[in-house]
């Protein structure tokens, strides 16, 4: 079982920032990534922003998440099911 993590949103002068992140190449950690995906969805409908990177959560991994249009008409991921 993959242990699942809260994320938080880093502050622009964290270090971490600035380390150069990992390509994501262990698809066999689905379960993982699609958590990460989509309290990163969440946390955007949230704030009202179209996109964010992993790495602004310290994942040190390479992808960005995208929101779409319908998605950001809404406060929340409840308002969309």
């Amino acid at each position: 079982m993959v242990k699942m993590m809260e994320l938080k949103l880093l502050n622009s002068s964290d270090s971490k920032l600035k380390l150069i992140c990992e390509e994501v190449v262990d698809f066999e950690n689905r379960e993982f990534y699609l958590d990460i995906i989509n309290q990163i969805k969440n946390l955007c409908i949230e704030q009202y922003a179209f996109a964010a990177a992993a790495p602004q959560f310290g994942v040190d991994k390479r992808f960005i998440v995208f929101v779409s249009a319908e998605e950001k008409r809404v406060s929340s991921v409840r308002e969309l099911q």
